[in-house]
């Protein structure tokens, strides 16, 4: 299993899906962009800072858009699973490069007398991650009111700073309209993540295609921490030789293998099982305050699953200790008999004493 930027890389160099992607979100969902028009580009985007050193910008993705030789864009996506406040600054660096580059390539043909390219824009979309909504600025002059401490200065010269803005791209919180935009694999990526927010288990016994079935199941297992998805999936893809998988395919394996408790349910049983004894007391406790299931995995950031899971162990526990107390009620009431016949020896026993009292 690779790390998560790897993985992240890996799936979205493919040209379908990096095309769909594009499309999805920047065209919604018009296909304009096709994979055979896409040519890698480089990375790295090389230049000399003020003290004459050679610097790079690496960019995650990145290809040129290309029609009849001639390029439309360079497009890039760059990936993040945290949400952090340099993000616009990070993203005019990237596109500051390229228009960078673009104009040396100018140049280096003017002084050979080849043919000048035509300019083109550098366009770039960052595809967030998190389980929480981006809360940091977007644009730099946003960034700057946040920082700057004198406000007012700050404003006069507002209308006079070049601003640049990072295209985040919440992919756990699209909607079902904007997940239905995407034909690639990606559309499976998206709706993973937003289940994985909503706590919701994936649906794996589907008709879907995956094109890239290994480059989406690695993503998976590196997002979950779990190698046996990608090992599983490796397994699936030998015995069909490389060739289409459906994800009901996957599901018919792990059922066959006896990995469903793990796989379908999103290894709620061995989550709830394995829950931490604290973490189960703290589910416990607001099961007795009256929470719902629902809004305890939301507190604590626990599977939906997993909570019900132990909230069934609770009220069969409960059940089983009322029965217990029942079967123990004909006994208790026996000893409360007992007693009863004990109590004359015990006004005896006071009398006797009464009796010794008047002796004395």
């Amino acid at each position: 299993m690779g790390g998560k930027d790897i993985s992240e890389k890996r799936l979205e160099y493919y040209t379908d899906v990096f095309a769909d992607i594009i499309n999805g979100i920047v065209f919604e969902g018009k296909q304009l962009v096709k994979p055979e028009e896409l040519v890698e580009a480089n990375p790295y985007a090389t230049y000399k800072t003020d003290a004459g050193v050679l610097s790079d910008e690496e960019r995650d993705v990145a290809h040129f858009w290309t029609k009849g030789g001639i390029r439309i864009a360079l497009l890039g996506l760059e990936n993040q699973e945290t949400a952090i406040l340099e993000m616009p600054f990070r993203i005019a660096g990237y596109n500051g490069a390229s228009y960078r580059a673009e104009l040396r390539d100018r140049d280096q043909k003017k002084n050979q007398s080849q043919e000048i390219p035509d300019l083109y824009p550098v366009l770039t979309l960052v595809l967030y991650f998190g389980m929480v909504p981006w809360t940091k600025p977007r644009t730099i002059l946003e960034v700057l009111k946040e920082q700057t401490k004198d406000s007012e200065l700050f404003q006069m010269m507002r209308p006079y700073i070049a601003d640049a803005t990072a295209h985040v791209v919440e992919v756990a919180f699209l909607t079902d309209e904007q997940i239905s935009r995407f034909r690639s694999d990606f559309r499976f990526i998206a709706r993973f993540f937003v289940n994985k927010r909503l706590k919701k288990a994936v649906d794996w016994d589907s008709q879907e295609k995956l094109n890239h079935f290994l480059a989406v199941m690695d993503m998976i297992s590196s997002f979950t921490n779990d190698d046996s998805y990608l090992n599983t999936a490796k397994e699936l893809y030998e015995k069909k030789g490389g060739k289409e998988i459906k994800m009901c395919e996957y599901y018919e394996m792990i059922k066959s293998e006896g990995k469903i408790e793990g796989k379908i349910e999103g290894k709620i049983e061995g989550k709830a099982e394995g829950i931490a004894e604290e973490q189960e007391k703290v589910i416990r406790t607001m099961l007795k305050k009256g929470k719902t299931a629902e809004e305890i995995a939301d507190l604590i950031d626990e599977p939906l699953e997993v909570v019900i899971k132990v909230r069934n162990q609770h009220a069969s526990n409960d059940k089983d200790g009322g029965d217990n107390k029942q079967d123990d009620a004909p006994d208790d009431k026996s000893g409360s008999d007992s007693k009863q016949d004990d109590a004359p020896d015990g006004k005896d026993g006071s009398d006797t004493n009464q009796d010794d009292d008047k002796k004395r």
